[in-house]
């Protein structure tokens, strides 16, 4: 087991560096911190698709009214 992990020099996210091992792990995020930071990124993703939207409303009533004009003369 020992010549297996020094030949593979990392197990499970650990590293050997200068003879001690060395946690390269994700860091644990709980469950409820998890579903808290998916909650902020739906607010801000529906934010701008939002702000997208009202652009695209404007930009298609300008145009709307760039061709009724061209009919009202």
């Amino acid at each position: 087991m020992v010549i297996n992990f020094l030949k593979n020099n990392s197990m499970d996210g650990l590293k050997m560096r200068d003879g001690r091992l060395v946690s390269d792990r994700p860091i644990g995020v709980t469950g409820i911190a998890q579903a808290a930071q998916m909650r902020k990124q739906n607010k801000q993703r529906s934010s701008t698709q939002n702000i997208a939207l009202g652009i695209e409303l404007a930009s298609q009533k300008v145009e709307s009214r760039a061709i009724l004009s061209k009919f009202m003369k």
